[in-house]
């Protein structure tokens, strides 16, 4: 069972206090409300002020984990001075734009278009159902549709994954098409540390709502015990890996006004 992570406790406020500070925060249901289409998500502007405030202290690295490709990312969050880790971690930039190099995909793109092509026959005959194209990956988003649409989705979905050698992992009423490589939003976020922290002693924090985040709980925890490890909106009886939990994202934000507030930074006024 998860801890509340508000009020942040004594403990907690020691094991976030080191510098830097390697604040990875995913979007969707974290920082912005879920939203019934992707493209009508927006991160509240005060959440953006204390982001900007936090990515321009010199003690705080923000980096923004996301199943969107990065450029959605980038135009979503809105903060300068960041890194993106998107598509689930096949896609990262860094805070001056300069993509990290990663594993060759261009054999993966084919298998995606194929799957998408399918994954949109079968999407025409169902109304609500939406079909994004992220390059390296590919979502399925069936929130507007009815609840009978999942079952008969999911299996299309699973079937034109195996047809094409990807791999499908279901999210909050979205199905994920993935290359088939050890590559997720848990080995993202532990090379991202590796690169910001080392050996040193600063803190690491991860905030996540979705299924998709519980690779990164996992691995940090188990590989990096001080790390803080936060789910959103979870009611602390189905499992996670998370070690606590925040209610939503105003929750997120009133936590990230701590942070601010504890090193001292005042919020920026535009981002």
């Amino acid at each position: 069972m998860t801890r509340p992570l508000l009020p942040v406790a004594a403990d907690v406020a020691a094991r976030l206090s080191g510098s830097p500070l390697l604040s990875m925060l995913d979007i969707d249901g974290t920082l912005a409300p879920i939203a019934p289409r992707p493209e009508d998500a927006a991160v509240p502007n005060e959440t953006r002020r204390l982001l900007a405030a936090l990515a321009a202290h010199p003690g705080v690295t923000v980096a923004f984990v996301s199943g969107r490709a990065a450029a959605d990312v980038t135009r979503l969050a809105g903060v300068r001075g960041t890194w993106i880790i998107g598509n689930h971690g096949f896609e990262v930039l860094r805070p001056d734009g300069r993509a990290v190099a990663g594993a060759a995909l261009g054999d993966a793109r084919g298998a995606i278009e194929a799957a998408l092509q399918s994954s949109a026959a079968t999407a025409a005959s169902m109304p609500g159902v939406i079909v994004e194209d992220k390059r390296w990956t590919a979502s399925v988003h069936f929130r507007l549709a009815a609840p009978s649409v999942a079952g008969p989705l999911r299996a299309a979905v699973r079937a034109a994954a195996d047809a094409h050698g990807l791999r499908v992992l279901e999210g909050k009423k979205v199905l994920e098409l993935r290359p088939n490589a050890d590559v997720n939003k848990g080995t993202a976020a532990l090379r991202l540390t590796h690169e910001i922290i080392g050996d040193g002693p600063g803190a690491v924090l991860y905030v996540g709502d979705d299924a998709t985040d519980e690779d990164a709980f996992a691995r940090l925890r188990a590989e990096i015990p001080a790390a803080v490890t936060a789910r959103v909106g979870h009611d602390g009886h189905a499992h996670t890996s998370a070690e606590f939990s925040l209610d939503d994202t105003a929750a997120v934000a009133q936590f990230l006004d701590w942070i601010a507030t504890a090193r001292g930074i005042a919020a920026r006024g535009e981002s």
